[in-house]
């Protein structure tokens, strides 16, 4: 099932060129890109890419279990639920940041930066990689955690199920615009 996952992933990244040429970009649109020398380079860093993003799914996934863990311990105070939220977002950041670093900086620094942009084309097809499937059940999974906030809201008039549901509206957002692109396009 998500067996050409870390494979597609690693697609992203890597940029063919109307020449031949590739270009390597570590932090795909937010980073400066890189010329691909040989193709035994490209292999290597997508051995890298595909070991990198199994490691960073272990990474999502602690942050996410220290949030809902620190969360519990102190669910009384809607401020401190915030911040756990926020410090779980910036810690998961900065650690996905200093792990794609740490694994191509010894690559990137014999490599030559490209003055391309990353292309935007890539960038919006992104979510069309995913499967039909997956992306309804981020669809629906958002939804039913936005009613559950807001049914939880009316219950308890705890302002902390607002802002749960409104962060499930705009993580709705990127899965209903993948879902639109994936039913309603072509190439798709």
């Amino acid at each position: 099932m998500f067996k050409n996952f870390p494979q597609a992933q690693a697609d992203l990244h890597i940029q063919p060129l109307d020449d031949g040429t590739k270009l390597f970009y570590p932090q795909i649109p937010w980073g400066r890109g890189y010329y691909i020398s040989s193709p035994e380079l490209e292999h290597t860093l997508r051995q890298i890419l595909r070991h990198l993003y199994r490691r960073l799914g272990f990474i999502w996934l602690f942050s996410v279990g220290f949030c809902s863990n620190f969360s519990a311990l102190v669910s009384h105070n809607p401020l401190t639920f915030t911040l756990a939220v926020l410090l779980s977002g910036v810690m998961t950041g900065l650690m996905t940041w200093l792990l794609i670093h740490l694994s191509f900086s010894r690559y990137t620094r014999q490599m030559e930066i490209a003055d391309i942009p990353y292309s935007p084309i890539a960038r919006e097809s992104q979510w069309v990689l995913f499967p039909r499937w997956l992306l309804i059940l981020g669809v629906l999974l958002c939804m039913s955690f936005i009613a559950g906030g807001i049914w939880l809201y009316t219950m308890t008039t705890d302002p902390t199920m607002l802002v749960c549901s409104s962060f499930f509206s705009l993580l709705l957002i990127p899965y209903a615009i993948g879902l639109y692109k994936k039913v309603f396009t072509k190439n798709a």
